[in-house]
């Protein structure tokens, strides 16, 4: 997971403003494809997942449809509520974002070699259990 976080980032560049999912909606095109091995994600669960408000996700969403890459898809059990789901087009550039994020873990890996590479990740491992902590505390006012 840690890792995730700084490989994105730099991914982020790549798929950025301009293109389809870009613009940060590409981080909740790979949440919606990988949830539940793809079979959707209601949109308060993202939020949630995120840490962010329904208003945002929202907002997110609606670019992602607005490019083709998900849809709402009614829930059975609870039609007041629905999923989020990775249309054909949305998966194939999850793919291609998920290609490009093991291309570059890889470049990283090679570039610092094995030892480093295991240095890098459990220091942002530590640094995210670290601002999760302190996201958890002002969460609850302590």
């Amino acid at each position: 997971m840690a890792q995730s976080v700084a490989v994105f980032r730099s991914i982020y560049i790549k798929h950025s403003r301009g293109e389809p999912g870009g613009g940060g909606s590409w981080r909740f095109l790979i949440l919606i494809d990988n949830y539940d091995a793809g079979r959707g994600i209601r949109p308060a669960d993202i939020a949630r997942y995120v840490r962010c408000s329904r208003a945002y996700v929202s907002r997110m969403i609606g670019e992602l449809s607005a490019d083709g890459l998900v849809e709402a898809r009614p829930d059975e059990r609870d039609l007041r509520s629905h999923f989020i789901v990775c249309t054909e087009k949305g998966r194939r550039l999850a793919q291609d974002i998920m290609d490009d994020y093991v291309a570059v873990t890889r470049r990283l890996h090679d570039g610092l070699g094995a030892r480093k590479s295991e240095q890098l990740v459990s220091l942002l491992d530590e640094a995210i259990a670290i601002l999760e902590r302190a996201n958890e505390d002002d969460e609850y006012g302590l």
